[in-house]
């Protein structure tokens, strides 16, 4: 009996498995491969049937037919060598690769044959036509799914200078690959662009990319974003901006060939622009204190300069006294950050030297100015620093007293800033280099020891 019941048990267990194996085997059966050129006809009479299939449109609707079939079964399309001209967006659903053939060619159009019916922004969108199609209801990881875009050999995706066209939308998707494809010929727009998307991975492409200037969000070849309502411009009515952040996104092995901004984001451009922005009104205060006094120089004068807003000035400065305290400091920084050697006396005061006379005019203005005091204090800020470095650099410097090497860097730090203010209390009337050149030969011959 107990034998009997053993052996039940052992064919029902085999049972269950082949019965398993068997619906495994004829899942992985219903995934199709289809292989199509440029001059296959939509696989489904209905696109061929629409309005507005023409030999202009005729490639973006066979391979979205081929895309629909696909769409419950999965499985593969495989595009053969030549050019596929799409005006329109094509919908990749999940579990679902396109393999590009060497010496594909796909090409972003804005031709469609038609007047009522115009070109699109997206060359493919990851997601099923039929979510496309629907209202805001696709939010979190619910677009496609195990999905790819493959290139074998020379794979082109031409963007075709359409202005402010993207390659490839990844958003709410999941396990999305695109790999082997060579990105060219973008006007604004992103070749890639992943937002609120996982497990995505994009290798082995090349980003080319010519000098862009329609703004500084359009310089990104590869864009990632959270799904939401301030950095998210994506404006499709299948896509909800939940919040959605992007979670384990691997781009390897890439190329990108001129790019300004091979990845980033908005709030990197952002941040980018803000600097170009600041750096711009620093430029135009130097530039305007070289020909006014400093209580001569309004806002509305800094703004014209830069062509900017009122607005953006004071997003940056609170005033113009603020701004030139900043740009006093940035000055100071620059100066100490460029100059770290020094091999003799005279060495050390040559870049304050270089720079008085290069910034003759601005500086007679600070110092003549309300922001004299600060302007004094960054002078001294400076000087001190390159005292420093300068006895730290000296052999005659080491065996000194913590004492001596005190009084010796004030004294050194003194003689700049007393030579470089007197300067300056005469307005620049004598040669400042030949000056210093003049001290420091007496300061040698007087007291070779000092140092």
């Amino acid at each position: 009996m107990k034998r009997k019941w053993k052996l039940w048990m052992i064919a029902f267990v085999l049972f269950v498995m082949t019965d398993i194996m068997m619906q495994s085997n004829q899942a992985e059966a219903k995934k199709r491969t289809f292989t199509v050129s440029s001059k296959t006809i939509p696989c489904s009479s209905s696109y061929r049937q629409k309005p507005y299939y023409n030999k202009k449109t005729k490639q973006y609707y066979m391979i979205n037919s081929y895309m629909r079939r696909l769409s419950t079964t999965g499985g593969t399309l495989k595009l053969k060598k030549g050019t596929y001209k799409i005006p329109g967006t094509i919908y990749v659903p999940s579990n679902v690769k396109i393999v590009c053939a060497n010496g594909v060619k796909i090409k972003k159009t804005k031709a469609t044959g038609t007047k009522k019916v115009k070109s699109t922004k997206f060359l493919f969108q990851m997601i099923s036509e039929e979510k496309a199609s629907g209202k805001q209801n696709t939010g979190k990881y619910a677009a496609s799914k195990n999905a790819s875009i493959q290139g074998n050999g020379k794979v082109i995706f031409d963007m075709g200078n359409v202005n402010g066209a993207t390659a490839v939308f990844v958003g709410h998707a999941s396990g999305i690959t695109v790999s082997g494809v060579r990105f060219r010929n973008k006007k604004g727009g992103s070749y890639i662009w992943i937002e609120g998307s996982k497990n995505i991975s994009v290798r082995q492409c090349v980003f080319e990319r010519k000098k862009d200037v329609s703004g500084l969000k359009n310089r990104m070849a590869v864009r990632l974003e959270t799904s939401n309502q301030t950095t998210s411009d994506f404006s499709g009515k299948w896509y909800k901006k939940d919040n959605t952040v992007n979670k384990k996104v691997k781009i390897e092995n890439n190329q990108f060939l001129g790019a300004d901004v091979g990845i980033g984001t908005t709030k990197s451009v952002v941040l980018e622009k803000n600097k170009k922005t600041k750096e711009t009104i620093i430029d135009a205060f130097w530039q305007l204190l070289e020909e006014k006094p400093f209580n001569k120089i309004t806002v509305q004068n800094i703004v014209e300069r830069c062509a900017l807003n009122r607005n953006t000035f004071y997003y940056h400065f609170q005033d113009i006294p603020n701004l030139a305290e900043y740009t006093v400091k940035l000055w100071a920084d620059e100066i100490i950050q460029n100059n770290y050697e020094f091999g003799s006396p005279m060495t050390c005061l040559s870049p304050l030297v270089e720079e008085f006379i290069k910034h003759k005019k601005a500086f007679q203005h600070l110092y003549s100015s309300t922001q004299k005091d600060e302007f004094i204090t960054y002078m001294n800020h400076v000087a001190l620093h390159i005292v420093k470095m300068f006895m730290k650099q000296s052999s005659h410097y080491v065996s000194r007293s913590e004492d001596e090497k005190e009084t010796l860097t004030h004294f050194y730090k003194c003689l700049m800033i007393g030579i470089l203010i007197d300067w300056l209390e005469c307005q620049g009337d004598y040669d400042l280099k030949l000056f210093v050149e003049k001290i420091y030969h007496l300061i040698d011959s007087s007291s070779q020891t000092l140092l």
